[in-house]
């Protein structure tokens, strides 16, 4: 049996509900292997009643870096702001419970975060479906370090594809310095993408590994799975707009209230003149290039618009 761990190096926050037996123990397998063995793993259950509840607590009682919430539905984003508020560790890693992370993915992002003193440490993911990859997500081709205050904050949100929490490795003081947290009206889509925006303005300094750490795992069973196969696109489309607006007005709120807001307003000059809308930057982030081109105009003009 591990021992408790008083100061965890990283914390892995996995927030879990109804997750299928067989995914959800692939998950906490991979995270309970780490070769980084200074960690806590602090799962937390969003009312699950499928079962979920009781596999967590079975690990719990087995190893004792497991710390285990049960709470009541709140959504996706309410749970990992729990996970956020629980963490002990220097550094906070999100693990969604149908994927897995592969077993040196905490040793070899906590190391380059230490030896670059990053606020926030992307890597790159790999997309799996029915048990073979499917393609690379967020496939960085160097290691890249960016301390620079004057480089665009866009550039480095957009073309290097910040958009999910589970690609990255964030100081846990970072965070709470920030009062950096999910916003917790967006129940499935945008929380991400919401979240990291918010991220990228207030850090300074960044780490691309091209290092493969995490494993996407296409889930028909999961939030975004469900939503898919039981609804129409048209009704599909209509909830990612509400969860848009949401965040953006969550976003918009938060600047206010820091010091962030004339820097970004400063910014837009730069972000117009970049080009944001060209089709290299559009092919990066879906097939569907027309829905990507949307979304964007849509951010795009409620942050002129502010």
């Amino acid at each position: 049996m591990k021992n408790l761990i008083s100061n965890p190096k990283v914390s892995i926050i996995i927030p879990v509900y109804n997750t299928p037996e067989n995914l959800l123990r692939d998950c906490l397998e991979s995270a309970k292997n780490q070769t980084l063995e200074d960690i806590e793993i602090i799962c937390v259950d969003d009312g699950s009643t499928n079962g979920s509840e009781k596999i967590l607590d079975e690990y719990a009682n087995s190893d004792p870096r497991f710390k285990i919430v049960h709470q009541e539905n709140g959504g996706l984003s309410v749970a990992r702001n729990t996970g956020i508020e629980l963490a002990k560790g220097e550094f906070i890693k999100f693990l969604d419970s149908d994927d897995m992370i592969y077993k040196t993915a905490a040793e070899k992002s906590y190391d380059v975060a230490k030896k670059y003193d990053a606020d926030i440490v992307r890597y790159s993911c790999e997309d799996v479906e029915k048990g073979k990859t499917k393609k690379w997500l967020a496939n960085y081709d160097k290691l890249e370090f960016i301390n620079d205050p004057s480089y665009n904050i866009f550039k480095i949100y957009i073309y290097n594809k910040i958009i999910t929490a589970w690609g990255g490795l964030y100081k846990n003081k970072f965070l709470k310095d920030n009062n950096l947290k999910f916003c917790k009206s967006i129940k499935s889509w945008f929380e991400d993408s919401c979240f990291n925006a918010l991220c990228v303005v207030a850090a300074c300094k960044f780490v691309f590994m091209p290092d493969k750490l995490y494993i996407y795992r296409n889930n028909d069973q999961s939030i975004m799975g469900e939503i898919t196969q039981s609804e129409d696109m048209k009704n599909v489309f209509s909830k990612q707009q509400d969860s848009l607006n949401q965040g953006i007005k969550y976003m918009l709120d938060y600047w206010k209230k820091s010091e962030y807001l004339n820097e970004l307003n400063m910014k837009m000059d730069s972000l117009k003149s970049n080009l944001i809308f060209n089709d290299d930057l559009i092919s990066c982030f879906s097939d569907n290039q027309d829905f990507v081109k949307l979304l964007m105009n849509s951010l795009f003009l409620r942050y002129v618009g502010m």
